[in-house]
């Protein structure tokens, strides 16, 4: 389940992004503080800060875990997720995504989120994702991207059987599948639908 902050920075000096954002946080009964300065001697007692990269350099890195990084078109989440930042808007101009940065994971979300692969796989009525070029074996621990045998993380395995076999795919945590995309390529999975069905050509 998930419940909505209570307040949030904006660090922006844009006034008609921050009036867009403030009447989102009103909609979510949340208290919006708007800066288009960080200074060195603030300290945030705001629930989380959203920011563009060009303030992370002047952020006291204590407040990294605090924060949810707008992302330019141009920017990959993996440079920044090296730094310490885990929460993203990929899109500034989908409004879910900032609605969805208002809200915390209680412990009962958290706890289904990072279910295991096991766990997935109780629910599932496969548990091989297989096509021409993807041989995904979830019980054995196998993967074939392309013929060739690949490394998935514990995390990673458990995102893929959730999408690929109970169709249920996770776009807050889409972060692993940038990661993925990381490793293997641009393409990897871009032919696959949200419920796991292979697109047609």
């Amino acid at each position: 389940m998930l419940s909505t902050v209570s307040s949030v920075l904006l660090l922006t000096n844009v006034n008609s992004f921050a009036e867009e954002i403030r009447l989102l946080a009103e909609g979510c009964d949340i208290k919006l503080t708007v800066e288009s300065e960080w200074k060195d001697s603030y300290r945030v007692k705001e629930d989380i800060i959203l920011c563009g990269s060009k303030y992370l350099e002047k952020i006291n890195r204590a407040y990294l875990p605090n924060i949810v990084l707008i992302l330019k078109d141009t920017e990959s989440p993996v440079t920044f997720i090296k730094e310490g930042v885990t929460r993203f808007i990929f899109n500034h101009k989908d409004h879910r995504e900032f609605i969805y940065a208002f809200c915390k994971a209680d412990k009962v979300f958290v706890k289904n989120a990072s279910a295991s692969v096991k766990e997935v796989l109780q629910e599932a009525n496969a548990t091989r994702f297989y096509t021409d070029i993807y041989d995904f074996n979830f019980s054995n621990n196998k993967f074939y991207y392309k013929g060739k045998g690949i490394y998935l993380t514990d995390c990673e395995k458990a995102y893929l059987a959730e999408w690929l076999l109970n169709g249920h795919k996770d776009n807050k945590n889409r972060m692993k599948l940038c990661i993925m995309r990381k490793k293997f390529g641009e393409t990897f999975l871009q032919d696959v639908d949200r419920h796991g069905q292979v697109k047609e050509k």
